[in-house]
């Protein structure tokens, strides 16, 4: 279960921004929902070289989105 500041993140994270996943680039955008802005890029390619940290898993897991299934 998450706790303390974690889950504050977590919360604050759903709240200001929602995220999209670009299949033919293989990024992710999170989008700034105040300022409409894609404020941070990742490229998933080292997300499956590398051992993700905690903040990268839970992009991927919570996005109810696969790179295939990706618009």
């Amino acid at each position: 279960l998450w706790e303390g500041p974690g889950l504050a993140f977590m919360l604050l994270l759903h709240s200001i921004f929602t995220i999209h996943i670009h299949s033919q680039f293989c990024l992710v955008y999170m989008k700034n929902e105040v300022t409409k802005i894609c404020c941070y890029v990742l490229k998933l390619k080292p997300l499956f070289e590398k051992p993700p940290n905690w903040c990268l898993h839970y992009i991927m897991i919570h996005t109810d989105e696969s790179p295939n299934q990706a618009i």
